[in-house]
């Protein structure tokens, strides 16, 4: 599928990207070879192919939830580096 220069004004200002004119090329080029793949894909019969919900043969083995044995807060807090007596104090992560 060929991709007008319209096209690529239009993708640019949707992805607030300006490209130069040697990557626009490229760029072109590489969403024509996508494009091109995917009505290969679309073309593809698939009207006798079972639906397929996951690629790999693997089943669910669930299993009930249990209570088990934890630390208990004071033997967590004894491995804590810094606590409040409480729970851990850990270094701020996120502004």
């Amino acid at each position: 599928m060929k991709i007008t220069q319209d096209t690529m004004e239009y993708l640019e200002e949707l992805s607030c990207m300006t490209l130069a004119e040697g990557e626009a090329v490229e760029i072109k080029a590489e969403i024509e070879e996508i494009l091109d793949y995917i009505h290969v894909i679309c073309d593809l019969e698939t009207q006798e192919t079972p639906e397929l919900i996951s690629p790999i043969d693997a089943v669910n083995s669930w299993r009930e939830d249990e209570v088990a044995p934890s630390l208990s807060r004071e033997a967590f807090l004894s491995i804590s580096s810094e606590h409040d007596g409480e729970m851990p104090i850990v270094p701020k992560v996120v502004e």
